[in-house]
């Protein structure tokens, strides 16, 4: 399993694809759990001052640190999932991007012109980006046989050819 987590080459399957990405999520957000029961009080609310306190931005930091050690065996399922496919794995560094500038643009203060219906658009046009991406990469059937990338995936609970 460690393999199919760090390693860029080879093929995943569709029933790996799902059961390893549910198994970052349920890590990652365990110690999301975790982090906010035993420090709970880091995340204080603003001070009366506006600013953050000290606790908070050690808090924002450690939670900026779980993501990143979830970004990667993210992206290598992710790759090895289009490998099955036969396609190059630098479409997931183009959904990834996209899905990321169109949350980005939803921190930005929007402009006072636009209707108040659209201003929290772009966000939301980020989660269905990357929720329809996922969704594909978790239904669609990977090509019959060996291709470029590598040997068909074997499914869980297969014998070994």
């Amino acid at each position: 399993m460690l393999r199919s987590l760090l390693s860029l080459e080879g093929r995943i399957g569709r029933e790996k694809y799902v059961t390893y990405g549910l198994a970052i999520l349920v890590g990652k957000l365990a110690l999301l759990v975790l982090i906010m029961l035993v420090g709970g009080r880091l995340a204080a609310p603003l001070e009366p001052s506006g600013d953050y306190p000290s606790g908070r931005w050690t808090f924002l930091v450690i939670l900026a640190v779980l993501d990143s050690l979830a970004l990667w065996p993210f992206i290598v399922l992710n790759v090895r999932r289009m490998h099955d496919l036969g396609v190059n794995g630098r479409v997931v560094g183009w959904t990834v991007v996209a899905a990321t500038v169109l949350g980005l643009i939803g921190l930005l203060p929007p402009p006072e012109a636009l209707p108040d219906w659209i201003k929290g658009f772009p966000p939301i046009l980020g989660f269905m980006v990357m929720g329809e991406y996922l969704l594909g990469l978790s239904v669609t059937p990977g090509m019959s046989g060996p291709n470029a990338y590598g040997p068909e995936p074997r499914r869980f609970g297969a014998a070994p050819a």
